[in-house]
């Protein structure tokens, strides 16, 4: 196991005690000229952390919540970033002794422990580079929370905020690099092999309100889903919610 301080050569780990979010803060010094690609934010606790659409992020004293700023060679393929940023994290996670048998990658980037959710990332743009903001429930969820998210410390594991940081952090260099030099389909096989639900039925929730059913059957090239529908025909989803349907 990596040591709390050992972060990549290169990388540069900024501490706050309590942000309102660390992409907030990522985009912040971006603009300011205080950050660059590698630079890393973690917060002990946020005020106002987010999620995909806008989504609020509850964010208590005992979790993960850090952001990379970071860059891609291509604009045109930032979108793949999720994906790198989804195996980064399923990675790190799994260093600490998570069983593979309950964790798995919910399309495109949830981390999903015991049928819960443990992990999400929130992927933008800013100042010619991209901030990766991730959440890592560490902590056991309280309230209604319980009901849908999960805590690694319920399977018994016994890690710190800046150790899981460090090894995701890890992770995500090793994965970043080969994605650079190798390309997307070394990452969308890695993707699909962490993924949990090919070949079996999904339903899928659009934006915008409208709902689809049909075989989840991978993705491709892009990132985007690939659906069966019912009619026979294959559709390619790039936004939505997607539920598997026992």
């Amino acid at each position: 196991m990596r040591h709390p301080t050992d972060f990549p050569e290169g990388m540069r780990p900024i501490g706050f005690e309590t942000l309102d979010s660390t992409n907030s803060e990522a985009i912040r010094l971006l603009k300011s000229g205080k950050a660059f690609e590698d630079t890393v934010i973690i917060a002990d606790q946020q005020t106002g952390g987010r999620g995909r659409r806008n989504a609020s992020w509850i964010s208590p004293l005992g979790n993960l919540y850090m952001t990379i700023v970071t860059n891609v060679q291509r604009r045109s393929a930032a979108g793949q970033l999720s994906f790198v940023s989804a195996l980064a994290l399923y990675d790190g996670v799994i260093e600490f002794g998570c069983s593979e048998d309950n964790l798995h990658i919910k399309w495109p980037n949830d981390i999903i422990f015991l049928k819960k959710k443990l992990a999400g990332i929130l992927v933008e743009s800013a100042f010619q580079h991209y901030v990766v903001g991730i959440g890592v429930n560490i902590i056991r969820p309280r309230g209604e929370l319980q009901k849908i998210a999960v805590g690694l410390n319920e399977a018994g594991l016994d890690l710190s905020p800046m150790e899981l940081a460090c090894q995701i952090a890890h992770s995500f260099r090793k994965w970043h690099r080969m994605w650079q030099s190798e390309g997307f389909n070394v990452i969308r096989e890695a993707w699909l092999t962490r993924t949990n639900g090919v070949g079996k039925e999904i339903k899928v929730r659009f934006p915008k309100g409208g709902i689809e059913t049909g075989i989840f059957e991978g993705i491709d090239s892009d990132g985007c889903l690939l659906l069966r529908k019912t009619d026979g025909h294959q559709a390619l989803v790039s936004a939505a919610e997607i539920f598997l349907l026992d």
